[in-house]
């Protein structure tokens, strides 16, 4: 087996990638490497270093990987429109738009390249967000007018992308950054105006048209999934897929067939190159065909055709990092085509990685990088193997008579060809399964087996019906429209198969299952072992993917294996970080889980439960809910139970409405009703419960009225409150100041607490003097959002919050992110997400 180190890009890629990682971790000055490649470079030009001139290009190379990197994400022009807005004020920037606006029903979202700001010139890319500010949907005559390339004028608060401050949380910031984007604005469709149109790249633009035609000419012909999954599998736009179809394609395992990656690429340019191949058949005269010039060969001319259809394929698909990737490799290998030259594929795949590297040093930290080379490398490798160990056929001279005679017939042998194709496509799966295994389980806490098998069925399917009928039904639209109709039924028809097949594989007993993310130790160990698996020699290629399927099945069971299932003696209350709403999880001494509320949002339809309370979950070691507490049923305290019911073990839960006029509350007693939960209605009123040595107190100041005004609700919430030994946690809910003096005049003596998580947010309209007089608490929680719009928390209750506690210990969420309190029942410390979950200050004897 050629070795790698007989191949220089590699070694050349692995300084750069190692630069790169580097630099994320230590974040080196620009100036400091600049000033290092120029010393190194002009030392490796001195006689006695001449020897040393490949170790020399590899610190080059790896300096430069951490100045790329640098540069991309740390370096801002002076003129930055980052530097010069404030979050509370709202401004008008105008600009241009630079990306196709992705409009689905309920907002339209594009990149805007500012231009000016307040009048002055500025710079930066700002992602933004449409919504109609009565209505919940992007403004339907305006969204239809805004194209790449227009130049608008827009007012609004533009806002720093922020990440959640919990354990596993997705690193938005971070994503947006790799973008370009350092903004972002949320505002109404009233707000906006178009000054200018087709400012941008013409040939862009074309494209780009074409795309947004090709939407709207399918939204018209097809109607509701089929009509919106099939733009997506053809040009990449993904506006109208909702949250639902994307978690049906992931229960299957088959969440990758959404996005726009080296099948839908490969199937794309193999279906155009077909037809090119073709059309150069029947075109050229058989003279010219047999003269074999260089021009005139249509294999040689379907290349270039298709190479450069490959180019306008990517700008028509949002050239994203999977896009980009299968791309380079699928131009190199029609390059090799047209010049007539072999091209070794785990080189092409180096190429590939360098180039995206290159042009985007950050790309190695997306998701869609890492789980796209993991994949395609294993299967490179495993096809190097493979190769390297097929005998080269020979004739049957020297051949045993007795091996002659045992020689199958023709039918045999192709039977034995259709079974080694068969294993061909299950190696492939397995190999891009198991490579995927650590990434998916890491970032998104689950491990789907059905990919194992739904793969075999809707890949090919895919590839082979859906894609080339798709892209027959976009060509045939170019030319005629009305014609493009009968292949956009044929697509329907496919896509239909697609949803049985997802639906039936999704619901299965191989259904995926939400895991811990492993340790870092452990991912590292897999891809050590996996690769000595894949390059190992004299090994049989059947024991080869018999040592990776039992890899991968020992790593999926030792991450479903664990878990926090005993609890350490001590009582956590983790206030989570979930923006302007509430969540509040404890793991009691014995290991037992309470969940006070799931966040949520008045606005917003995103799926806090499984996109952000999971998570958080997941990677504190829970897997199970014992007991999950409703304090009222407004949305940014319910919206999150409902996916936290839908997807983990909830022992029982307790809250205190019969009815509620809301679609996710009415989603929250079904999900309760089907899955058999226990369910307990608290009344006005106190409640006690023993949970092993942790009292658990409900106070209630008055039940249901039949009124459902907001402050009604509000007043009706469950205050919880958990004691161990002397320590106490009081959660305050939504409770306004009316419910505030009902607690007061009967449970005044009760209501002490070492820790008090501040009702409403911090609103001006609970925490009053008295209130705070009563619960004289040494630590305050604020669970908050960032810049929310309601001005959250009030000064006046920071100010009686300063006077009342000790030692002015106030956290909020929006500043620390989760906080964290941990407590034996004598002493407590309180520690919070954005410093690393160090103690802070606050640890002491309760008083």
């Amino acid at each position: 087996m050629r070795r790698l180190h007989g191949e220089p890009v590699a070694w050349v890629f692995a300084f750069y990638l190692a630069g790169i990682l580097l630099a994320a971790v230590v974040h080196p000055g620009a100036r400091t490497l600049l000033l290092l490649i120029t010393g190194i470079f002009l030392i490796a030009f001195l006689p006695p270093c001449r020897s040393l001139i490949p170790l020399f290009v590899g610190v080059i190379f790896f300096l430069l990987g951490g100045l790329g990197y640098t540069l991309s994400l740390h370096r801002l022009p002076p003129d930055a429109l980052v530097f010069g807005i404030s979050p509370e004020k709202t401004v008008t920037v105008t600009g241009v738009i630079r990306s196709f606006p992705e409009i689905s029903a309920k907002r339209t979202r594009f990149l805007l390249e500012a231009e000016r700001c307040a009048g002055r010139e500025a710079a930066g890319r700002i992602q933004v967000t449409l919504v109609d500010a009565h209505k919940g949907h992007s403004g339907s005559s305006l969204r239809l007018r805004l194209r790449y390339g227009d130049r608008i004028c827009l007012r609004g608060r533009f806002l720093p992308p922020r990440n959640y401050g919990n354990p596993g949380a997705f690193d938005y910031a971070g994503y947006l950054a790799r973008k370009g984007v350092r903004l972002t604005a949320a505002t109404t469709a009233n707000h906006v105006g178009i000054l200018k149109r087709n400012r941008g790249n013409p040939l862009v633009a074309g494209v780009l048209a074409q795309k947004r035609a090709f939407h709207d000419f399918i939204g018209k012909i097809l109607n509701g999934e089929v009509g919106s999954l099939l733009p997506a599998l053809i040009v990449g736009d993904r506006s109208g897929l909702g949250e639902n179809l994307r978690r049906r394609f992931a229960d299957a395992g088959a969440a990758h067939l959404l996005a726009i990656s080296g099948l839908h690429v490969g199937f794309a340019v193999l279906f155009f190159y077909t037809l090119l191949l073709l059309f150069f058949r029947l075109l050229l005269p058989l003279r010219l065909l047999r003269q074999s010039r260089f021009w005139c060969i249509p294999s040689r001319l379907a290349s270039i055709g298709s190479l450069i259809f490959l180019v306008y394929y990517v700008i028509l698909s949002g050239g994203r990092t999977a896009t980009i990737r299968a791309a380079i490799m699928i131009g190199v290998f029609l390059l090799s085509r047209i010049l007539e030259r072999s091209r070794d594929l785990l080189h092409t795949l180096l190429i590939a990685a360098f180039v995206i590297l290159l042009w985007s040093p950050a790309s190695c930290f997306a998701v869609d990088f890492q789980l796209s080379f993991a994949a395609v490398t294993a299967m490179v490798l495993y096809d190097r193997s493979r190769k390297e160990r097929a005998v080269p056929a020979t004739k049957d001279e020297g051949i045993p008579d007795d091996r002659l005679a045992l020689k199958p017939a023709p039918e045999g042998r192709r039977a034995w060809k259709w079974i080694a194709k068969g294993g061909a496509v299950f190696a492939v799966t397995l190999l891009a399964f198991t490579a995927t295994l650590p990434i998916t389980a890491a970032v998104f806490h689950r491990v789907s087996p059905a990919g194992l098998v739904s793969n075999l069925l809707l890949v090919p399917l895919t590839g082979l019906v859906i894609v080339p009928c798709g892209m027959a039904t976009f060509f045939v639209f170019i030319l005629s429209p009305s014609l493009a109709v009968y292949p956009a039924k044929i697509t329907a028809f496919g896509i239909s198969g697609l949803f049985a097949g997802v639906d039936f594989f999704g619901r299965g007993p191989l259904r995926p299952v939400w895991v811990v993310p492993p340790p870092a130790l452990w991912i590292v160990l897999f891809y050590l072992i996996l690769l000595v698996l894949l390059v190992l020699p004299r090994i049989s290629q059947g024991c080869r993917l018999a040592s990776v399927f039992l890899l991968s099945a020992l790593f999926a069971g030792a991450v479903l294996g664990s878990g926090t299932d005993k609890g350490d003696g001590r009582l956590h209350i983790d206030i989570l970080d979930v923006g302007n709403a509430a969540s509040t999880l404890a793991i009691l001494p014995d290991g037992k889980t309470l969940l006070i509320d799931g966040g949520g949002s008045y606005t917003s339809s995103w799926d806090v439960g499984r996109r952000l309370i999971l998570p958080a979950l997941l990677t504190l070691g829970v897997r199970k809910i014992d007991l999950m507490i409703l304090t009222h049923p407004h949305p940014d305290h319910l919206n999150g139970l409902v996916g936290i019911l839908e997807e983990l073990p909830v022992g029982a839960v307790w809250e205190g409405w019969r009815t509620f006029p809301s679609e996710m509350y009415r989603r929250f007693r079904k999900d309760i009703d089907e899955r058999g939960i226990s369910r307990r209605y608290v009344g006005a009123g106190e409640m006690t419960c023993s949970l092993g040595n942790t009292i658990l107190k409900i106070f209630r100041a008055k039940g249901p009225s039949g009124k459902n005004d907001h402050g009604a609700v509000n007043n009706g919430s469950l205050i919880v409150k958990i004691r161990l030994g002397r320590f106490s946690f009081l959660d305050m809910a939504d409770l306004e100041a009316k419910g505030e003096k009902i607690l007061i005049r009967r449970y005044r003596s009760e209501l002490k607490a070492t820790v008090l998580e501040v009702g409403h947010h911090g609103s001006r309209t609970s925490s009053r003097t008295n209130f705070l007089d009563a619960v004289r608490p040494e630590a305050a929680v604020i669970s908050v959002g960032a810049y929310n719009r309601f001005g959250h928390p009030a000064a006046e209750v920071l100010g009686r919050l300063c006077y009342m506690t000790p030692k002015k210990t106030i956290y909020r969420t929006d500043r620390e992110g989760m906080i964290r309190i941990t407590t034996d029942g004598e002493r407590f410390a309180v520690a919070s997400f954005r410093q690393g979950f160090t103690l802070d200050s606050q640890y002491g004897s309760v008083r």
